[in-house]
């Protein structure tokens, strides 16, 4: 030991890794269950230093798209959840960045102990990697004929889709509650839900999912994701506010290319889009990593 504290610093400082997480926690009682778990990823911890917006950002230059007559978003309602409240984590030299705490991370993960405590009860995939496609808007089929194209294209990487269309609420249901490694929704969502063919479907309706990990590549999907995670689920990717099309699509191709690559679902998103977040735990099972 004495011969490596021997060794100055500076001959050695350009090979050292990035760390890889940092977890701001906001320090109350109620968040000390989770610390045992973002310990056991090394994670390094801190308490809540950073500032909170009024409502998360929307990229300068998809402002002026939104008032496009062509363009299509992923919502049935406009805005974002004006009575949430949002947390930006102080920066830190580290690869990924998580929250722990009530409100709404700007720029970081955020964490929950229903998520933990569900990867908790989950084995290894042994067989193929199931995934379930849902397209609940025809408009969008270019990221559906991507996913097509993309997922299982790789014999050493098996995996299991399944694809289906312009579901009704008991068949969306259905899937939620179908034990699946990802489950990747292109649709639309809003406050009150997923919509579906004959109506909006809220998670909270869903006494057990079955899903693991998910995207909601749909607008504000984030309520519906959490409600996921308190019911069954261990993490996914959902996003903050309105997002266009087109941007969705690039997120949506851009988690199944790198899935299919073999990819760990988990943080970072792979989204240029600042509003898109991951919620859940800190590591999920499925091997491979809005509107």
């Amino acid at each position: 030991m004495a011969a490596y504290l021997d060794v100055p610093y500076e001959l050695v400082a350009d090979h050292v890794p990035e760390w890889r997480l940092t977890t701001h926690i906001d320090p109350v009682a109620a968040n000390a269950e989770q610390l045992p778990f973002v310990v056991d990823d090394l994670a390094i911890v801190r308490t809540r230093q950073g500032t909170g917006p009024s409502e998360p950002s929307v990229p300068a230059e998809l402002d002026g798209e939104f008032t496009r007559d062509d363009v299509i978003t992923r919502s049935t309602s406009t805005g974002t959840d004006t009575e949430a409240e949002y947390v930006e984590p102080g920066s830190a030299d580290t690869l990924e960045q998580a929250w722990i705490g009530d409100s709404i991370p700007i720029g970081a993960s955020k964490l929950t102990a229903d998520a933990f405590r569900n990867r908790l009860d989950r084995d290894e995939t042994a067989g193929d990697i199931s995934i379930t496609v849902v397209q609940n808007d025809a408009r969008m089929d270019q990221e559906r004929r991507v996913a097509d194209e993309v997922y299982g294209n790789r014999a050493d990487l098996p995996f299991d889709v399944t694809v289906r269309e312009n579901l009704t609420t008991d068949e969306l249901a259905d899937v939620m509650a179908t034990e699946t490694d990802f489950f990747h929704y292109i649709g639309h969502t809003d406050h009150e839900g997923f919509t579906c063919e004959d109506g909006k479907l809220d998670a909270a309706t869903v006494d057990t999912v079955g899903v693991d990990t998910f995207l909601l590549n749909a607008c504000n999907s984030y309520h519906q994701g959490l409600t996921l995670i308190e019911n069954g689920a261990i993490g996914g990717i959902v996003t903050l506010n309105e997002i266009l099309n087109d941007a969705a699509i690039e997120i949506g191709s851009s988690t199944a290319r790198l899935l299919n690559s073999g990819f760990p679902a988990g943080p970072p998103s792979p989204s240029p889009v600042r509003s898109v977040r991951w919620v859940g735990s800190t590591s999920s099972s499925v091997t491979a990593e809005s509107r």
